[in-house]
């Protein structure tokens, strides 16, 4: 065997560019050029986290023919402070990733099909690639969190081996409180009683959020298919469940299920995109993660990281219920806000701005006017809303002096909040 077996604690990661640059690329590694987004820490380099949304990427390209492919494998060792800890299916890189990260160069009409991509792969990496990854996977003396990204590829390409090996038995046992016999058992209930909850269990686990967390995939792919106002009956309330195929294995998981893993997982499920739920559906869910005392340890998460690309989240809403969590709490989380103020991701800042409006900590006052000079206008405009919860006469007037601001959306915001306010 050759490299694979030894990528542990390592990204697997993908790019598209155009074959002009890729000979640059392939001597020089990956470099961050041009101007960064405002929402951006500096000019990022783009990859997928996922094969299955690297051959979508591939297949939307005019001229695939001009195009070339690389398959790198990132150790995460390497990765500096610009890393926010996510690897989500859009994965960016903020500094410059060497070309010894480079598993394999191909053409990108060999990535337009899964068939056609892993025919490319056996050629570069050997005909055994896929009994490689397969091994990788089922090390047994590594910890599960650094074998999910090989167990991602090996999903997508060979569902079949993926299924024999019982990769997610191996995901199960290490999230829950079951023996590797029962892992193995559930993991085949999953494929058996509604195997269109297999599917977005596995695309929430493998693909569409940041961080692999086993509860919070199978949770919000449960409410994808019998409804969010269900999961709230059943994992706040105990109620009971009725016949249903899929009701019925969250009641028999959620014994297994720690405290903690749980809290979460209903934080994101107040995050939902779409959520299309009940008033007093959403009412019982807030109430009872309000509750909960292992919300207040979640919550600076969801102030740092609910605005990251994930499209299955509802950024805005995952921050406001983080921010009600610890204003609800009773306890003063200052110094854990001004933190996350001081990320050097914006998006981590953008996060604390509107959780300082949610609060109306009027502590935050400095911070906020602060962030009236970047220019950024989304910064801008959230910084207004959220100076417009504050009681303060300086809070009052910057919102006043929004109303001339170079930006039209914050000129807008301001007068709006004029407006309501009288």
């Amino acid at each position: 065997m050759n490299r694979i077996p030894t990528l542990i604690n390592h990204l697997l990661l993908w790019h598209l560019t155009p074959s002009v640059k890729a000979d640059r690329i392939a001597t020089e590694g990956f470099l961050p050029k041009g101007e960064a987004r405002q929402s951006h820490l500096s000019r990022a380099i783009w990859f997928s986290s996922s094969a299955y949304s690297f051959v979508k990427h591939a297949q939307q390209v005019k001229n695939p023919q001009d195009y070339d492919a690389f398959l790198i494998a990132l150790p995460i060792d390497i990765l500096d402070d610009s890393w926010n800890g996510q690897a989500a299916d859009e994965f960016l890189a903020f500094q410059r990733i060497p070309p010894e990260t480079i598993l394999c160069r191909l053409r990108a009409e060999d990535a337009t099909e899964r068939e056609l991509l892993l025919h490319a792969l056996k050629e570069q990496l050997g005909a055994d690639f896929i009994d490689q990854l397969a091994y990788l996977c089922c090390r047994e003396d590594l910890p599960w969190s650094r074998r999910t990204s090989a167990a991602s590829l090996l999903m997508y390409l060979d569902r079949q081996r993926y299924d024999q090996d019982h990769i997610t038995a191996l995901a199960l046992f290490d999230a829950l409180d079951l023996s590797r016999s029962e892992s193995v058992r559930l993991a085949k209930k999953l494929t058996t009683i509604d195997l269109r909850l297999y599917h977005h269990f596995l695309r929430n686990y493998y693909f569409v959020y940041g961080e692999r967390h086993v509860v919070r995939a199978f949770l919000t792919a449960a409410a994808r298919r019998i409804g969010v106002e269900r999961i709230v009956s059943i994992c706040c309330d105990n109620a009971d469940v009725g016949p249903n195929l899929v009701a019925r294995l969250v009641a028999d998981i959620l014994p297994h299920i720690t405290r903690k893993d749980l809290v979460f997982a209903m934080i994101e499920i107040r995050s939902l995109r779409p959520y299309r739920v009940p008033e007093a559906v959403t009412d019982r869910l807030e109430t009872w993660i309000l509750e909960q005392p292992e919300s207040v340890e979640h919550a600076p998460f969801f102030i740092a990281h609910a605005l990251d690309i994930f499209h299955a989240r509802i950024g805005k809403a995952g921050v406001t219920m983080a921010a009600r969590i610890l204003e609800h709490s009773g306890e003063d989380h200052l110094s854990t806000l001004l933190k996350i103020a001081e990320s050097p991701h914006p998006l981590s800042r953008l996060g604390a701005v509107q959780a300082f409006g949610v609060m109306k900590e009027t502590r935050s006052l400095g911070f906020l006017e602060n962030c009236l000079e970047k220019d950024w206008k989304e910064m801008r405009s959230e910084t207004i809303r959220s100076l417009s919860t504050l009681s303060s006469d300086r809070a009052r007037s910057l919102v006043r002096n929004a109303t001339s601001d170079r930006a039209g959306r914050v000129r807008r915001m301001a007068d709006q909040i004029l407006s309501d306010n009288g």
